[in-house]
């Protein structure tokens, strides 16, 4: 993987007559969580999730056809888990976190101006940066919520950043931060009278990483211990899963202005051979 994301970056660098087109983009993505363990899903409601994510996007142009496609992005993504026997006790986990995430997609495009069509795919790679939620719990009465317990709390990855948290912490001590998947998709771009792009694009990110790995939670030394302002949370009979996967269908807009090396080199050739011309004239009448 190293060797492949070194590859892209040379080419995105030392390309000497390189086309590029850059700009920011906005996005929406419908997700949805495959667990591990099947009868997870037999014990609690697993809600699936709409959010959105913001970045840049550069595309290099290697000709016509081929090209690729990079993006560095702001992604939120949330799942919410609910117990199904809510008659006896009423125990849920609304969470939401929050990703740094690089896609490397090698990209065909097809068409002709101004309309261009094309296909892409490649890995994403999801770097997680933290996140927060609101754990619940207590004796379920759906039209009375004076029985439930409230704690609202923020994801620690460490007993350092745990402890420097005054409400609710969820502590992650073994959390996969680095998650990786495959994204395919396709869409096209069209050029504008003013020489920029808009490009309409849509994917579907088949997750490969989970979140985590469960441990024994009953121990001090287990991987997840929510603490609210009393101290850790009561026996609540809800059973934390963070081995499971992000699956997402996405579709985003963005805004692209060209840039090209070697006009710039050009540029550059010519403006220095203009300043040579003028000192050479200046000497000749001196």
């Amino acid at each position: 993987m190293r060797a492949v994301l070194l590859s892209f970056f040379t080419l995105f660098i030392l390309s000497a007559n390189a086309q590029y087109w850059i700009g920011p983009k906005l996005g929406y993505h419908y997700s949805t969580h495959d667990y591990q363990d099947i009868n997870y899903e037999k014990d609690y409601k697993i809600k699936d999730n709409h959010n959105f994510e913001v970045g840049v996007v550069v595309t290099y142009t290697a000709s016509e056809k081929y090209a690729v496609h990079g993006e560095l992005f702001f992604e939120k993504i949330g799942n919410r888990v609910k117990n199904k026997d809510e008659e006896n006790f009423f125990v849920s986990s609304e969470s939401s976190f929050n990703y740094l995430v690089f896609p490397i997609l090698l990209r065909v495009s097809m068409g002709h101006n101004p309309v261009h069509w094309y296909l892409n795919g490649g890995p994403k790679i999801s770097y997680w940066v933290g996140g927060e939620g609101v754990f619940q719990y207590g004796d379920d009465n759906s039209f009375n919520l004076d029985g439930i317990e409230k704690v609202d709390y923020k994801v620690a990855f460490t007993k350092s950043d745990a402890q420097g948290i005054d409400n609710g912490v969820y502590f992650i001590n073994e959390a996969n931060r680095v998650q990786y998947s495959l994204t395919v998709g396709g869409g096209f771009y069209l050029d504008l009278a003013n020489g920029a792009r808009a490009m309409f694009d849509f994917r579907y990110n088949w997750g490969h990483s989970n979140m985590g790995f469960n441990v024994d939670l009953e121990s001090n030394d287990g991987r997840i211990i929510l603490v609210g302002n009393e101290g850790n949370i009561p026996e609540s009979g809800y059973r934390e899963n963070y081995e499971y996967t992000h699956n997402t269908i996405s579709l985003s807009v963005a805004y692209m202005f060209e840039y090209n090396t070697d006009f710039k080199r050009k540029g550059s050739s010519t403006s220095s051979e203009s300043k040579a011309t003028k000192k050479s004239t200046k000497k000749k009448r001196g």
